[in-house]
């Protein structure tokens, strides 16, 4: 049931949708959505100290580097594909762009 899931989201295809279940095993394995993000290592290392909390914080790319790839590779396939999903990851771009700037 979790492949059919993953097979009908546009750009995900068997690979991605195999990789994934193959690393993660069952969803239901996991009691919320953001230990799944810590299992994988896409979560954000907090640096605070004090009053003092950075605002550049690198990603922690610490857990199952496999389910990493798959989920960030798999990302990028929906983005090329989803007109919807595109437009928000280029306005979200364009947003950071333009902090770097300034």
């Amino acid at each position: 049931m979790e492949y059919q899931i993953l097979m009908s989201i546009p750009g995900f295809g068997p690979v991605y949708s195999s990789g994934i279940l193959a690393e993660l095993g069952s969803v239901h394995a996991f009691p919320k959505n953001d230990a799944i993000a810590k299992y994988a290592g896409i979560v954000w290392k907090e640096n605070q100290s004090g009053g003092f909390k950075a605002e550049n914080t690198p990603m922690s790319k610490t857990g199952n580097r496999y389910l990493r790839y798959y989920l960030i590779e798999a990302a990028g396939s929906v983005i090329r594909h989803i007109p919807e999903y595109q437009e928000f990851y280029q306005k979200k771009f364009a947003e950071v762009t333009t902090q770097l700037l300034n």
